[in-house]
């Protein structure tokens, strides 16, 4: 299903405003079509402690739009690019992550 240009366009806009955006993607090593890809944005969480605002607000990660090709489904493929995707998170300084992913998809990760 294709997107609305208004949809991509109001996405990248959120997107852009994040202090951290990685898009992975995967396809074989002698080049052709994309096989799967992931994207993780990170943000800054704001904390209230008790005795008023933390001077360092720590990132936290989302890895959302994880796909892999219907033909490579259970290869392996989508839990490299979750794998990667937290490497970039860990370094990036993230503390906590979340996988955004419909419940019924979450055993194939």
């Amino acid at each position: 299903r294709e997107m609305e240009p208004d949809v991509v366009e109001a996405q990248l806009r959120r997107v852009s405003n994040s202090d951290l955006l990685a898009v992975l993607v995967a396809a074989p090593a002698g080049g052709g079509e994309i096989v799967a890809c992931g994207t993780l944005i990170a943000e800054r969480r704001v904390l209230r402690p008790s005795d008023g605002w933390c001077q360092h607000q720590p990132l936290t990660a989302h890895i959302e739009d994880v796909v892999v090709d219907e033909k490579l489904r259970g290869s392996g493929i989508g839990k490299q690019l979750i794998r990667c995707l937290l490497e970039i998170a860990a370094e990036a300084g993230c503390d906590t992550a979340s996988l955004n992913c419909t419940p019924g998809l979450l055993g194939a990760f």
